[in-house]
């Protein structure tokens, strides 16, 4: 698994299929997002069932390791091996009533294939 970490981004297409996944005012969706994270609430915008009982074990981990770690940063220590995922961390930054901001990690299956049903 690699992560890429981008800061300035406009309309965001999943590489793997070409559907629209973000830009600022809208999100979409796509068959190759493994899962989306949104760091400020700490919580999944979107998660296959597969890695669902995964991160349940890593909020377990967490509690026992006294929060040393949040049970995502675990979640990512496990799936660090997984060649085929690459993970997209949008940060925007702005100000409010002092600066702010807001990161969301995509993380995409680049082994993603359509089957053949969807071509015919």
């Amino acid at each position: 698994m690699r992560i890429l970490e981008l800061t300035d981004y406009g309309t965001f297409y999943c590489p793997m299929t070409g559907a629209f996944l973000f830009n600022q005012y809208d999100s979409g969706d796509s068959e190759a997002v493994e899962f989306a994270f949104l760091w400020d609430i700490s919580e999944f915008v979107s998660i296959k069932p597969e890695y669902e009982e995964l991160y349940a074990q890593c909020e377990a981990e967490e509690e026992e390791m006294e929060m040393q770690k949040s049970a995502y940063e675990i979640f990512l220590e496990k799936l660090s091996q997984r060649n085929e995922l690459l993970i997209f961390s949008f940060e925007s930054q702005g100000m409010a009533c002092g600066p702010v901001s807001s990161t969301v990690d995509y993380c995409i299956n680049m082994a993603y294939k359509k089957n053949e049903e969807d071509f015919n």
